[in-house]
C-alpha cells in the first residue's frame, strides 16, 4: 500500500505537455463557459489540461486554472471503515516506519477517519448510510452508464454478477488460518453457502 502511495506520488510529481488535437482547438475556440467554474468565458481564456495524461480538458480562467491542482492528498475509501477492516489496517500501519499517522477517533477501537503520510482513509457508510449492495441496486436500476468504468473492461455476463452481492462463507471463516488452507474444500464451502441461502 505504501508503494502504491509512491507511485502515486511519482505520477503527480510529473507534468506530460500538453497534447492538442484539432477537435481540441476547436472545442477551445468555440468554449462559451470556463469548464472548471462553468461560468461564462471573456476573451482571455487557458487551455488546461491533465497533468498526467497530458490530455485537453477545457477551455478555463487563468484563475480556475491556477486553483484547479493536484491537492497531494490520496483518498483512500472503504464501506464501513468504523468496522472491522480499520482494525486490520490499523495492524499494519502499526509496522510502517516513517509515516505520519494521523486519527480521528470514535473511541480506542473505532476510527472515523484516519491518515498516513498522504493517504487519507474514509468511511463512505458516513455520508452514504446504506448497504454497499443497497447504493449498487440504486445505481444500477439507472443503467449500466453509471458504471463506465466497469463496462469498459467487463462484458454484460460479468456485469450482472459484479452488480449483485456475491456469496461469501462468512460461517467458515472464522479464523486468518483458514485463508491459507488451500484445498479443494473451498469450492465446497461456497456451494454449500449458496444452497443454504437459495
Amino acid at each position: 500500500m505504501v508503494q502504491e502511495q509512491e507511485n502515486i506520488e511519482q505520477k503527480f510529481k510529473h507534468c506530460e505537455p500538453m497534447i492538442m488535437t484539432g477537435s481540441d482547438w476547436q472545442s477551445f475556440k468555440k468554449a462559451t463557459l470556463c469548464h472548471i467554474c462553468k461560468k461564462e468565458l471573456a476573451d482571455i481564456r487557458v487551455r488546461d489540461h491533465c497533468h498526467v495524461t497530458g490530455k485537453f480538458r477545457g477551455a478555463a480562467h487563468n484563475d480556475c486554472n491556477i486553483n484547479y491542482k493536484f491537492t497531494g492528498r490520496i483518498p483512500v475509501v472503504f464501506h464501513n471503515l468504523r468496522g472491522y477492516d480499520s482494525h486490520l489496517i490499523m495492524q499494519a500501519i502499526g509496522k510502517v516506519e516513517g509515516k505520519q499517522l494521523n486519527c480521528i477517533a470514535n473511541n480506542m477501537e473505532k476510527y472515523i477517519s484516519f491518515s498516513l503520510g498522504c493517504m487519507d482513509f474514509i468511511d463512505s457508510l458516513q455520508f452514504m448510510s446504506s448497504s454497499l449492495q443497497k447504493l449498487v441496486e440504486n445505481l444500477a436500476k439507472e443503467g449500466s452508464s453509471k458504471f463506465r468504468h466497469m463496462t469498459s473492461h467487463f462484458g454484460e455476463e460479468q456485469i450482472s454478477l459484479l452488480l449483485r452481492k456475491q456469496v461469501y462463507p462468512y460461517e467458515y471463516f472464522d479464523s486468518e488460518a483458514k485463508f491459507w488452507k488451500l484445498n479443494y474444500h473451498r469450492l465446497k464451502i461456497f456451494t454449500v453457502h449458496y444452497r443454504e441461502k437459495v
